[in-house]
């Protein structure tokens, strides 16, 4: 595997020679930083007995969907499974989201916050009904039942409205949320990835002058 590993990686410098060429040493620079970050994140992703996250996710996933023999069965023999798991989770998923969260923004200070304040809590709302979160809702809390952990993204997104923009919420499979190995709260991180599939004609859209450059990647388990 070490050998396989040196080859895909010398492959990726070749392949990436030409892109880097388009970039200036400050790019490069800040290139590399990421790579290096996002590798180091990726490679540390454990638990807290040093499993790895995502194997064990994929066996979680396996556990939910009720596929819980291992290696193969002889066809004259059954494979029963009572998937207790699956039950658990999908009576207690509705009982969570049955009624949506109020969002409340509340003033610390003056009458003048206090006006700004509940001007807030109208856009909070409508960036709630907007982004569909009822349903975004009962996707990440499945999700936090199976995983034990769920996160959410906010971003602004300029596309939106013939380029007007506006606040867009997602929900991060923890699959593709890659943190500071060393931070234990968000807060602390000094970085964080988030791995999300993109077209090429995003990037040539989103960034004219660069996004030529990108090449794409078919390896699924990134």
């Amino acid at each position: 595997m070490k050998v396989l590993d040196w080859v895909k990686r010398k492959t990726g410098e070749v392949k990436h020679r030409g892109e880097r060429n388009a970039n200036t040493d400050e790019e490069n620079q800040l290139l590399d930083e990421a790579i290096e970050r996002f590798e180091i994140a990726k490679s540390e992703k454990k638990d807290s007995r040093g499993r790895d996250l995502h194997r064990k996710w994929t066996e979680i996933d396996r556990m939910y969907k009720g596929k819980q023999w291992k290696g193969p069965v002889p066809s004259y023999k059954s494979t029963p499974v009572l998937n207790f798991s699956f039950s658990l989770i999908e009576s207690i998923v509705p009982r969570i989201t049955d009624n949506n969260p109020e969002i409340l923004v509340k003033a610390r200070r003056t009458q003048e916050n206090a006006e700004l304040a509940d001007m807030l809590t109208h856009v909070q709302k409508y960036l709630w009904y907007r982004n569909k979160m009822p349903k975004k809702f009962n996707e990440s809390t499945r999700m936090c039942m199976k995983y034990g952990t769920v996160i959410y993204k906010s971003i602004w997104d300029p596309d939106l409205y013939d380029g007007f923009g506006d606040v867009v919420y997602s929900v991060v499979h923890p699959k593709n949320f890659f943190p500071d190995p060393r931070a234990y709260e968000i807060e602390q991180m000094d970085y964080c990835f988030t791995s999300v599939p993109k077209s090429i004609e995003y990037f040539v859209r989103r960034w004219p002058d660069k996004g030529r450059y990108v090449v794409a990647d078919h390896d699924s388990h990134e």
